[in-house]
């Protein structure tokens, strides 16, 4: 009787390790994670390999219950000449609505993106510089201008 119970014992921790394991697969997800003002092929990431040093495995924390996500944040530091940072990261608190976002002050500039492939924050979101968007802007009123005269 004994045998029977401990095969039994034995059957259901094996089953429990396996669904304890699929679960943890299931919410794993491998993002790049690095940032450019430390990590120096952070920025362009020509290394797109899994077996890059920044290719890692999302880790679990304590009280995180959320499944994780690969984001990608650029910054332009506008006191700093417009210095350009890019940050690839794991995030666990997604934006409602949008798969990229962006914020901007009198300090910065930045463009989130968030993705949820592994690896799939390998790319940086495209960022207008304020010259450029300056430009645009300034092109504006030429458009208005010539879509009144057709």
């Amino acid at each position: 009787m004994a045998n029977l119970s401990t095969r039994v014992v034995m059957k259901i921790s094996i089953m429990a390790a396996v669904l304890f394991l699929a679960v943890q697969t299931a919410n794993a997800i491998m993002c790049y994670q690095c940032n450019s003002g430390r990590d120096p092929g952070c920025a362009d990431l020509t290394n797109k390999s899994s077996k890059s040093s920044y290719y890692r495995l999302c880790e679990p924390f304590e009280g995180q219950t959320k499944p994780f996500f690969c984001r990608t944040n650029v910054q332009t530091i506008k006191d700093r000449e417009n210095l350009v940072r890019v940050v690839r990261s794991c995030g666990w608190e997604e934006h409602p609505r949008k798969k990229c976002y962006e914020y901007e002050d009198e300090d910065h500039q930045e463009r989130v993106c968030q993705c949820s492939e592994d690896g799939c924050n390998s790319k940086a979101p495209h960022v207008l510089k304020p010259s450029a968007l300056s430009f645009l802007v300034s092109l504006l009123p030429l458009a208005l201008i010539h879509s009144s005269l057709v």
